[in-house]
């Protein structure tokens, strides 16, 4: 194992922990001695996303994508980017080269999902996605939720849900909409809380 190897494991603990900041500090030594390196570019991508730096983000992932184009990673990173950002067109690009690549991932699908969502002209588009998340993962929680806010449209804002209504207008839903919604997915999934 190399010294590289060996820092990026120890960055990738620190990654997990979500010790942003201090990943991040470690990642500079490591991109001096390699600055192609797809993965460490992806894990300082990463860190900027945990620190809430998008710009940051996208432009540590696009380089990660570009030093790696066949990996689907940097381009899950860069479409999570985008989409913070509101790039949503080129995020939804970003999305479906990454899922592509890596068509057996669940996560490609979410990120896709999560995209098309972010677009009001393509949010139609994310249900056959997220059934697809599900298919691939049937044991995770995140396939359902996306599921569910692509069956009904809906995109989380914090812990408010919203619609868009057709002509574009955002409508809230009531405490009384969102117990219909879980009920339906109860239902549907057979699984009680």
């Amino acid at each position: 194992m190399t010294d590289t190897d060996t820092s990026l494991a120890r960055i990738r603990a620190l990654v997990e922990t979500r010790r942003w900041a201090e990943a991040r500090q470690h990642l500079t030594s490591v991109l001096s001695a390699a600055p192609d390196s797809a993965a460490a570019l992806c894990l300082l991508a990463q860190c900027e996303l945990g620190l809430e730096q998008p710009e940051a983000a996208r432009r540590a992932a696009a380089a990660a994508s570009a030093a790696a184009p066949d990996d689907e990673w940097g381009h899950r990173l860069h479409a999570l980017a985008l989409s913070q950002l509101g790039r949503h067109d080129q995020a939804i690009a970003a999305a479906t080269e990454a899922v592509r690549l890596a068509p057996d991932l669940p996560s490609s699908h979410w990120i896709l999902g999560h995209a098309l969502l972010g677009s009001p002209a393509r949010a139609k588009e994310a249900y056959p996605v997220a059934q697809r998340v599900v298919a691939l993962d049937p044991h995770d929680a995140d396939g359902f939720v996306l599921l569910g806010l692509a069956a009904a449209g809906y995109e989380p804002v914090g812990m408010r849900f919203f619609t868009l209504r057709d002509d574009g207008s955002i409508a809230y839903l009531t405490a009384e909409a969102i117990a219909e919604l879980d009920a339906a997915a109860t239902q549907a999934t057979g699984r009680k809380r």
